[in-house]
């Protein structure tokens, strides 16, 4: 997997793309430039030369409004993301301007006070990615690299914010995608859970219930075959199993308790080694012919944490 990333959905000038696949191809994603990076930045000064050619690209690509997105409209997420991902890349020896860095919070942190997902509203009222939802959880990652960093001064009261909007989502186990939806997406379910376990210890105790109880919820409605559904509504799951939201509940499981949720993890890891292809890459889900950039980054997470200690 780590070969495969470091070469095929990767460009000569640093863009990283969503997936590959000649008859399908996908396109330059900031946000899984963003992931990769992140990733890559553990190798320290062994992938040098790689993510000084990733961090390029994406200071390039910032939005004139000081954020990242797709078609014009700049994503809260996405922009948390790699923001988190410079830093990673800043602590592993990389260089990052003072001032981009400040820039990019300050995008931030004035989208948390507006309580806003996206830069401009969007015609797909709604939808998981675009709405002030629980996927926004995952943003306290940034909080907490931005804080230890020493890039802004209100990272505890931003992070405080976020808890406060977002965690009455959360019901018997399940993330709602936001406030207006009965419907839980596992991919933003999941997200929202990363968040909370990298937040667990500035947060003292309060958050482990809401983790165990999510980890207990994800392995009631994980499949025979190993994988997690795209959909799911308080009764019923439906649609195919994704790679990206089943490689996150591995990591959650492994995080959470890796030998109370042994079971659960192995038949995730044999879904997952069974969606990968030859070269590396994995599938989006069973059947397609996209090798995706970030379910392989999540893959290479969640696989790194296992077998048990």
């Amino acid at each position: 997997m780590r070969t495969w990333l470091r070469r095929a959905p990767l460009k000569r000038d640093g863009a990283v793309l969503s997936w590959v696949n000649p008859r399908h191809p996908g396109y330059p994603y900031p946000e899984a430039a963003g992931f990769l990076l992140e990733l890559l930045a553990q190798d320290g000064a062994r992938s040098a030369a790689l993510r000084d050619r990733i961090a390029g690209r994406l200071v390039c690509d910032v939005s004139p409004r000081g954020g990242y997105g797709r078609d014009g409209v700049d994503y809260l997420f996405d922009t948390a993301v790699i923001l988190t991902a410079l830093l990673a890349h800043e602590r592993a020896g990389g260089a990052l301007s003072v001032r981009l860095k400040q820039r990019l919070f300050d995008t931030l942190a004035s989208a948390l006070r507006a309580r806003r997902a996206t830069s401009v509203p969007v015609s797909r009222d709604g939808h998981w990615s675009a709405s002030y939802g629980c996927h926004l959880l995952r943003i306290l990652t940034c909080l907490d690299a931005c804080r230890q960093s020493g890039l802004g001064h209100d990272c505890d009261g931003l992070a405080s914010r976020l808890l406060e909007d977002l965690l009455p989502l959360f019901r018997d186990g399940r993330f709602r995608i936001h406030a207006h939806s009965t419907r839980t997406y596992l991919h933003a379910h999941c997200y929202a859970l990363e968040g909370l376990l990298g937040f667990k210890a500035g947060n003292g105790s309060s958050l482990r219930p809401v983790l165990r109880e999510s980890a207990e919820w994800l392995v009631q409605v994980q499949r025979p075959s190993g994988g997690l559904p795209a959909w799911h509504d308080g009764r019923r799951a439906w649609g195919r199993c994704r790679a990206d939201a089943t490689a996150q509940a591995v990591r959650l499981w492994t995080e959470v308790d890796r030998q109370g949720f042994a079971r659960p993890i192995a038949r995730g890891l044999a879904l997952l080694t069974r969606m990968q292809h030859p070269s590396g890459g994995l599938r989006y889900q069973s059947g397609s012919a996209d090798l995706n950039t970030w379910a392989t980054v999540f893959t290479v997470h969640a696989a790194r944490t296992w077998p048990p200690k």
